[in-house]
């Protein structure tokens, strides 16, 4: 299943909380999905795979700030 976001407030509600997933997404992809025996699993993709993944999340918010996180500090690390 793919989830979209339409709307401005959407995506304005999602930069104020998440700038760097929003940012991320512009260009690269994240994967937030329920994988048996693991909870909610994350993941930051680019064009080369994953860059980042996180689980055992028990909400989708908990996910999204893993991301968060996750994403800036592969991006300190990288660039």
């Amino acid at each position: 299943m793919i989830a979209t976001m339409n709307g401005t407030n959407n995506i304005s509600n999602l930069s104020q909380k998440y700038p760097t997933v929003a940012s991320w997404i512009k260009e690269d992809s994240i994967e937030i999905t329920h994988e048996f025996r693991r909870n909610i699993v994350a993941r930051a993709l680019d064009e080369e795979g994953v860059i980042w993944e996180g689980d055992g999340f028990s909400s989708l918010d908990e996910a999204m700030q893993a991301l968060e996180t996750g994403i800036k500090k592969w991006i300190k690390d990288n660039f």
